[in-house]
């Protein structure tokens, strides 16, 4: 019995840590998109990159340690999805009250497989995805996309 308790103390603290670890690498960005704002996560190790045009921008945030891309895009006069089907394989694809798209699949690079995911929000005009993730990091890309906050009528961000 002591053991089995023992047990299951080591498995928390190790849950505990992991997941101390795990948020200590990520940065918080609040973005302006128009008069309202999101809230986003990602990797602490990255490098950012924002590319203006007259309707909008796009936000590449490049993830050093696994060579992950996020990218944020606000605007109009972009062609969606933003991410290419044409040798992608769809997990998944689902489509809220003409709202909201969200899109799942892989596609093979180097032999390896490489995950996405494409959020379009027609309602506020913008999309969050990832691609390029490898398969022991998808928990990970998939929290920080879940994590996203809308805020309506609050600015005080970046781009």
């Amino acid at each position: 019995m002591e053991k089995e308790l023992n047990r299951t103390v080591v498995v928390i603290i190790l849950i505990v840590v992991c997941c101390c670890k795990m948020l200590s690498q990520i940065k918080t960005d609040t973005v302006n998109l128009g008069k309202n704002s999101i809230v986003f996560f990602y990797p602490q190790k990255s490098k950012i990159s924002i590319t203006n045009y007259e309707e909008g921008f796009f936000k590449d945030i490049c993830c050093i340690e696994d060579t992950a891309l996020i990218g944020l895009h606000y605007g109009s006069m972009v062609a969606i999805p933003l991410i290419g089907r044409k040798d992608n394989n769809i997990i998944s694809e689902y489509i809220l009250a003409n709202d909201l798209r969200q899109t799942r699949g892989f596609y093979i690079f180097n032999g390896k497989k490489k995950y996405f995911r494409e959020d379009n929000v027609y309602k506020y005009g913008f999309s969050l995805y990832y691609t390029n993730v490898s398969e022991e990091k998808i928990g990970f890309y998939e929290m920080l996309l879940n994590s996203l906050k809308y805020m309506v009528g609050e600015i005080g961000g970046s781009r």
